[in-house]
């Protein structure tokens, strides 16, 4: 969008951060959800 000089409203900004941040928080809670569970059991053969 920004090499063809076309500039969107102000909304469509937003909407796209929005979506972008989210996107990132939930790819980064399915990695701890996955990887968490595994952390857990090996914690607990450990002590």
């Amino acid at each position: 969008m920004l090499l063809t000089g076309y500039e969107p409203p102000r909304l469509v900004w937003l909407g796209m951060q929005l979506g972008t941040t989210f996107g990132v928080a939930f790819v980064h809670w399915l990695i701890v959800a996955l990887i968490l569970p595994e952390l857990r059991s090996y914690w607990r053969t450990l002590r």
